[in-house]
């Protein structure tokens, strides 16, 4: 096999693992496993006759690097952790934190994806995981279940809670508005008006699962895309009024919207006022306030991998703090919380070292990448957002969606930076013959790789 027939494999092996791992990332079910992506972009990556250059370049790039080095410091923590078997758990999730931005660094400068194609993947597949979730929340409710339509009832993926795949249908949400005012300045109005259809659809699942902080992020980039846009789309502001009115109403009409209002309202009155007392329906100050004293105890080294959580349990155990359910009272000591933070659960876990290696991931690109895409922006500020009232990074879920779009959009962004100035960079694209010679069915829009 010569090396011009090996690439020509390779890249169809890599566009079916970016385009398989993504489009099911809204899904994660066992049938259709989402690794299996990784598996075959991994079979594509290591197919190739250079393997000395390509280690050169992954170690030149920085958002391989740091990535790289956070996982071995929380390799490290094992080391100290009393908590091991948490801490193999917790550093085997975290293995895609480092494999995909791997995979990607480690790419010569030929192999160059159009990125709009893996992120409309990504749009269309959380749209029909949202329909899916609709239409089986309709049965439900036709059944008898009353609440089949809101939060943990709507969100039945096992392994995508609620707060993760909200999450994703900010992001999501993001990229149809910027994809569609793209079309739209290009002359498609109909391919651009096709972009409302999933906007409107991740709208009212944000309604229904009512998810706080998730209407914060989904309002924040909309307006991001919105000023994006306005220098060559002047009409921009007045869209972006009638989508927040638009947005507005949606939400007022879901009766969870309206609760958790409420709840916000009465958790504002029990901090701020003290009253109300045991209607209090949020842990997080209380968890907040907790933390700080762990990160004081741990502050350079951190507790250890996996050891976190028990000694943030051990700081509630002087905490008197009571919640209401819906039903009835209950203590925070009732339950084992994570620290709802990722800035405070690495903190805590890792200290400091490990605290600035990750911070470095949402914050360097800012700083050290010349030309960031708008949909670079987009993914960071929702990670930013999203990673401030959950540790989204002690799930799969959450490492999954970060470590992919991270490797996708920042670390292939550097890659084919360092490779812009190069001569032998030679642009490697699958041909017609090419498809039948593989025997591949690729539709003739998606042939080249741009």
């Amino acid at each position: 096999m010569t090396k011009a027939v090996l690439d020509k494999w390779r890249l169809a092996l890599l566009w079916l693992g970016l385009i398989w791992f993504c489009f099911l990332l809204p899904f994660q079910v066992e049938l259709l496993p989402t690794t299996l992506g990784l598996m075959l972009f991994g079979l594509g990556w290591i197919l190739r006759f250079d393997w000395k250059n390509s280690f050169i370049a992954a170690f030149k790039n920085p958002f391989f690097v740091v990535p790289a080095l956070l996982f071995a410091y929380t390799g490290i923590g094992l080391l100290y952790s009393s908590n091991l078997s948490e801490a193999e758990r917790v550093w085997v999730v975290k293995i895609p934190m480092v494999a995909w931005p791997l995979a990607l660094a480690m790419l010569d400068g030929k192999f160059q994806f159009n990125k709009k194609v893996v992120l409309n993947a990504f749009i269309w597949g959380t749209a029909l995981s949202c329909l899916l979730l609709l239409t089986l929340a309709s049965y439900r409710y036709l059944q008898g279940n009353t609440d089949a339509f809101f939060y943990h009832e709507l969100m039945l993926w096992p392994m995508l809670p609620g707060h993760y795949l909200g999450m994703y249908l900010s992001f999501a949400a993001a990229l149809s508005s910027h994809f569609a005012i793209l079309k739209w300045l290009e002359g498609k109005q109909k391919p651009a008006l096709l972009y409302l259809f999933p906007i409107l659809l991740f709208i009212i699942m944000l309604a229904l699962a009512a998810i706080r902080i998730q209407w914060l992020a989904f309002g924040l980039l909309q307006w991001i895309v919105a000023r994006h846009h306005m220098p060559s789309m002047p009409q921009t502001k007045k869209l972006l009024w009638l989508g927040g009115i638009l947005t507005a109403v949606i939400l007022s009409s879901s009766p969870e919207f309206r609760r958790r209002l409420v709840e916000t309202g009465d958790e504002i009155r029990v901090l701020v006022w003290n009253d109300l007392e045991g209607k209090q329906t949020n842990a997080r100050f209380f968890l907040w306030k907790n933390s700080l004293s762990v990160i004081h105890k741990h502050f350079l080294l951190g507790t250890g991998t996996g050891d976190g959580n028990d000694a943030l349990q051990e700081e509630l155990q002087n905490e008197e703090a009571y919640f209401w359910n819906g039903e009835r009272s209950f203590s925070i000591t009732e339950k084992k919380y994570n620290y709802h933070s990722e800035y405070l659960q690495e903190f805590a876990s890792h200290g400091l070292i490990g605290f600035l290696l990750f911070l470095f991931l949402l914050i360097g690109p800012f700083f050290l990448l010349k030309k960031l895409s708008l949909s670079a922006k987009l993914f960071l500020f929702i990670s930013l957002i999203s990673f401030s009232t959950e540790s989204m990074l002690e799930r799969q879920a959450g490492v999954f969606f970060f470590a992919f779009f991270y490797a996708l959009l920042i670390v292939d962004a550097w890659r084919l930076n360092l490779f812009s100035f190069s001569k032998s960079a030679t642009r490697v694209e699958i041909t017609e013959k090419d498809i039948n010679s593989l025997g591949l069915q690729i539709p003739r829009s998606r042939t080249k790789v741009l």
